[in-house]
């Protein structure tokens, strides 16, 4: 049995110095994300090696566990078994989503570099649009304290509703869950030529917030926008609503100007404007078979542990 506790003792301190040393990119040139760490072949092993050890401690010694032993071992089992499930059965991705904007989960484009999918993993299809958003902003309009977002939705069969979201309280929905991080402004820029054509139009997602952010986007011109979005204050004699915008032609400033919306902003022989302003949020899309095996894993250990310690608690006394 000492064999074992060393075994596992030192399992268990090799994964975690490597989940730190992956996470922290220490020896290699950038980290990993959370989800290349966690089903990395590194613990994947150790998880298999860890459950291989306790099974073989218990099996030696069945009697010597006792009924909180065995709840204990039930828990590892959950646990390390729901880490191989989610390796093989999570979808996980976040998308960028505007207010009247929809989303389909099957079909959608996903941001780069923010899908896993696992090897069984399946995705019910659903659409679902932002209706609103409501944030909770405090520090004087600097930090956001919450956001909650109201999404219409249709499933692949034609049944239709509305789900409520949050970044404290995510939503389950067909198999799938739901929540939402994050926060920003999405202006529709109006682009035109000198003679007042209008050339492109489009919502675009920035990083303005908190006010005074600078954020930048391109176009198919050699135009460059970099803009700030200052909301309209309410204090006596306050400003409206203005976005600080520069142009740039290459590394040349060809504009700068603080304009209104709809107001244009000339610039060599074309002007944009932004006629509209919604916001945006990150919606994360996720289904995962081991969480539920991880948290009943997690919930019988710590009963599995009362248990232990009150019996030893009564055997002392």
């Amino acid at each position: 049995m000492a064999r074992l506790r060393l075994v596992m003792i030192v399992t268990t301190a090799f994964m975690a110095a490597f989940y730190v040393l992956e996470r922290t990119g220490l020896f290699s040139a950038s980290s990993s994300d959370v989800l290349q760490v966690l089903y990395s072949v590194p613990m994947l092993a150790g998880t298999a090696l860890l459950f291989a050890t306790a099974m073989l401690g218990g099996l030696r010694r069945p009697g010597a566990l006792g009924i909180w032993g065995w709840t204990i071992m039930v828990s590892v089992t959950l646990l390390l078994g729901g880490h191989w499930v989610s390796w093989l059965t999570r979808f996980s991705a976040e998308v960028v989503i505007t207010e009247g904007q929809a989303f389909n989960t099957v079909r959608g484009q996903y941001a780069e570099g923010s899908t896993y999918r696992g090897r069984f993993a399946s995705v019910p299809e659903v659409e679902v649009m932002l209706e609103g958003l409501t944030p909770d902003i405090g520090d004087e309009g600097r930090r956001l304290d919450g956001i909650k977002g109201t999404f219409k939705y249709i499933t692949g069969e034609g049944n239709k509703g509305e789900i409520n979201v949050s970044d404290f309280r995510p939503k389950a929905l067909r198999g799938l869950q739901f929540s939402i991080s994050g926060f920003g402004y999405s202006p529709r820029f109006v682009l035109r030529a000198g003679n007042g054509r209008v050339q492109q139009s489009a919502f675009v997602f920035m990083k303005l917030f908190p006010p005074g952010q600078e954020d930048y986007f391109r176009l198919l011109s050699p135009h460059t926008f970099y803009v700030r979005y200052f909301p309209a204050t309410e204090e006596a004699g306050g400003t409206a609503a203005r976005f600080g915008v520069r142009v740039a032609r290459n590394k040349y400033i060809v504009a700068r100007k603080d304009i209104a919306l709809k107001e244009l902003l000339r610039f060599d022989d074309a002007s944009i404007s932004f006629d509209e302003l919604r916001t945006w949020t990150r919606l994360q899309v996720m289904r995962d078979w081991g969480e539920p095996l991880a948290m009943a894993g997690i919930l019988i250990g710590l009963m599995g542990l009362a248990g232990l310690l009150h019996e030893r608690y009564e055997a002392r006394g």
